[in-house]
């Protein structure tokens, strides 16, 4: 139906409506063209929209989330078809998304649409992003997709070239306008049509302000402050300096995400995106032998280096991010060995994870299934997620390492810690960090654990931020508690003067400490980066001398050193934290 003419289109879409949609007047078609196009239009983020040759245009790659919301009309149940071009431009998700039920300007349901997935959110005065639905798609760039949203009731079902790629039912009955906005894309959209059943908002529709409620002490509330415990430190952060671009080193791609590790001999490892937020993304290795001054890039026979373990002999483990499925519930992931502290390391091998029964997996794309062919995905292109950041060597000598994964049944993701008692070359006995098929997003992902000044086991994860503790060395975790921050694949250090600092990101690329090294009680937030240009959030943090800790986070802008040229970067700073005397 999505082929034919415009016309026709709405004119069947009205009558297979017909038996779940009201009476309720709504216009047919949404006018682009003429110079009062755009009155019709409300613009909270009016920088990069414009309205040209019958097409609505927002520019997200040049400028921040470009936002325009029709004035009328306010609906309940309804159908939106349009046409969406995306211009194969930008380093970013090149994402757009159809907004609805748009009650203000900061609470509304959305489709999400970036180049591999279907996301149906929706948004609050407090809240951005909360997941209700996710999907893989394969979006065409370069030419016209065919988009429809479909609401009726408790049921939402999106559409792309008349493809069913979403449908959920149990979500909260809204009303109110329709939108469009992009993230990172160059986006285009014409031939809007709507109908629907004409409803009532429940208040005028206004601009509201999302309330700074995680930023640094000034802007936090007094319940979130702690300064019983910030009185305790003394924090000093240095002038952030560029380690690479994409201006400098272009062959080292895309310079996304970074993560920091700190060898046994005093090395330290920047492991950052080559190819972008893809999966299979390759990353690339660069070593600093001078607490982070100077760098060189390092070869790795793994592809996504992604967990590090160094333990007490000075052997240090580093493992990909996937697994893939052998037999059975067996999966195998790349890894590799140095015998000397991280100087040098040894061939590609392959550590063994034996799953839970019937353990979910999904299979990687044949594009990027070639850089794991020769040996991890010898068998079979069925993968699962291996190890995320931490690998941790307990005093008896086992290990243990933390993931996010889903067991047979499980809406969303959970976190888990693995168990090794052969030195990290095969993985079981998993415990469940945290779980809960309410919480929204995509569940609890992106952990990090840290040993405590006191023996615990503290694992950090993303959604919004939440933290566990174990006592008995991950065998049984206790429940999991939010942060009341939100953030975005956090990391952990324990310092040698027994502080323990979490890194994080989105929104504001930020750090905070735990006075006593156990996690109980943090610091206000310090914010080191707050997003101009952009950042994908994904930070690191590491020790590079007794106090003080190097922090890297990658940063999308105009840079001076380059003359004023946008670019990506990975940048660093030093951060210095000292006790006050006494404490």
């Amino acid at each position: 139906m999505l082929n034919a003419p415009a016309s026709m289109i709405f004119g069947l879409l009205v009558l297979g409506a017909a038996s779940v949609l009201c009476a309720g007047e709504a216009p047919a078609a949404v006018e682009l063209n003429g110079a009062t196009a755009s009155e019709a239009w409300v613009l909270p983020q009016a920088s990069g929209v414009a309205f040209r040759d019958g097409e609505l245009v927002l520019d997200g790659v040049n400028h921040v989330a470009p936002c325009a919301v029709l004035r009328e009309p306010a609906l309940s149940d309804m159908v939106l078809i349009c046409k969406v071009y995306v211009e194969p431009k930008g380093k970013g998700v090149r994402a757009f998304e159809v907004r609805f039920h748009s009650s203000d300007s900061v609470s509304d349901q959305y489709v999400h649409v970036n180049r591999r997935q279907a996301i149906l959110c929706w948004s609050n005065r407090d809240q951005n992003w909360n997941e209700l639905a996710r999907v893989n798609v394969k979006r065409p760039e370069g030419k016209w997709l065919d988009v429809k949203v479909e609401c009726a009731g408790s049921a939402i079902r999106v559409y792309l070239d008349d493809e069913l790629v979403i449908s959920k039912s149990g979500v909260a009955r809204r009303v109110g306008r329709v939108g469009f906005s992009t993230s990172q894309g160059l986006v285009r959209v014409k031939d809007i049509r709507i109908q629907g059943t004409a409803a009532q908002l429940a208040r005028r529709w206004r601009m509201v302000a999302r309330p700074r409620r995680h930023g640094t002490f000034y802007e936090l509330p007094p319940e979130h402050r702690h300064t019983d415990v910030s009185g305790k430190l003394d924090i000093t952060v240095g002038k952030p300096f560029i380690i690479s671009s994409r201006i400098a080193h272009p062959e080292l791609g895309a310079h996304e995400q970074p993560h920091l590790f700190r060898m046994p001999n005093g090395d330290i490892h920047l492991a950052f995106h080559k190819d972008g937020d893809i999966d299979g993304a390759e990353r690339v290795v660069l070593r600093s032998s001078d607490k982070g001054k100077t760098w060189t890039h390092l070869p790795m026979p793994v592809n996504r280096h992604e967990a590090v373990g160094c333990l007490r002999d000075g052997t240090v483990l580093i493992y990909d991010d996937y697994a893939f499925r052998k037999e059975g519930d067996t999966f195998l992931g790349q890894m590799c060995v140095s015998k000397d502290g991280g100087k040098t390391f040894g061939p590609c091998e392959l550590a063994v994870f034996n799953r839970p029964a019937k353990q979910p997996s999904r299979a990687l794309s044949a594009k990027r299934l070639d850089r794991y062919r020769a040996n991890a995905a010898k068998w079979s292109d069925q993968l699962s997620h291996a190890l995320w950041r931490s690998v941790l060597e307990k005093p008896d000598g086992s290990l243990i390492a933390c993931a996010h994964t889903r067991y047979q049944g499980d809406k969303l993701l959970r976190c888990i810690c693995y168990h090794s008692t052969d030195k990290g070359r095969t993985w079981g006995s998993e415990s469940t960090i945290a779980y809960d098929p309410n919480v929204g997003g995509e569940g609890f992902v992106e952990p990090v654990m840290s040993f405590c000044s006191n023996g615990d086991v503290l694992c950090i994860m993303r959604h919004g931020m939440w933290q566990a503790r174990s006592t008995d060395g991950g065998k049984t975790w206790g429940p999991y508690k939010t942060l009341d921050v939100r953030g975005v694949d956090p990391d952990l250090c324990l310092m040698s003067n027994g502080v323990l600092a979490c890194s994080y990101g989105r929104p504001g690329n930020r750090i905070m400490f735990s006075a006593d090294g156990n996690g109980h009680k943090w610091t206000d937030r310090l914010k080191i980066y707050e997003y101009r240009g952009g950042s994908f959030g994904y930070t690191g943090i590491c020790e590079v001398e007794p106090g003080k800790v190097l922090f890297v986070y990658d940063r999308r802008d105009a840079f001076p050193d380059y003359g004023g040229k946008r670019t990506t970067a990975i940048q660093g700073v030093h951060i210095t934290v000292l006790k006050r005397r006494g404490q």
